[in-house]
C-alpha cells in the first residue's frame, strides 16, 4: 500500500465536512482526517503527520470557550511553521473577512463558490507537492 499524504480538516459542519473529506479521499493519495473542533485536534496533533491543513475560518463562532478558526491557524503556524493552511469560509461579510490580515494561511476558498471543490483539490494539489 502506498504511502498517504493526510490532508487534516477542521470544519464544524458535519455535512461540510464529509464533502471535503470525499473531495479530498476522490483524488486519490490523499488521507483526509476530520475533526470538528480545534481543541480535539490540538489534543492529538502529535500523532499525526499532516501535510496541510483545511480550517474553517469561523469554526465554532457560535461556541465562545471554543477555539476559532483564525487562532487555531495562528496556532498552527506556531507548532509546524512548514505546513500550509487552507481557509475556507462562507462569509462575505468584509468585516468578518478583515480577520484574515495577518493571517498564516497559502490560500483562502469561499464554501458559497460555484466551483469550490475545484478549487479545494487544487490548492490542495498545489501546497503539498
Amino acid at each position: 500500500m502506498a504511502f498517504k499524504k493526510q490532508i487534516i480538516i477542521v470544519e464544524d459542519s458535519e455535512i461540510i465536512g464529509q464533502i471535503l473529506h470525499l473531495t479530498i479521499e476522490n483524488m486519490g493519495g490523499y488521507e483526509p482526517i476530520n475533526f470538528l473542533t480545534a481543541e480535539t485536534l490540538l489534543k492529538t496533533l502529535e500523532t499525526l503527520q499532516p501535510k496541510c491543513f483545511i480550517l474553517d475560518l469561523h469554526l465554532n463562532a457560535h461556541i465562545k470557550e471554543s477555539m476559532s478558526g483564525a487562532n487555531l491557524a495562528l496556532k498552527l503556524k506556531m507548532l509546524l511553521p512548514t505546513i500550509p493552511i487552507i481557509m475556507v469560509t462562507g462569509s462575505s461579510d468584509p468585516e468578518q473577512l478583515s480577520e484574515l490580515q495577518g493571517l498564516p494561511f497559502a490560500e483562502i476558498i469561499h464554501k458559497d463558490a460555484h466551483d469550490v471543490l475545484d478549487q479545494l483539490e487544487l490548492a490542495v494539489e498545489k501546497y503539498t507537492l
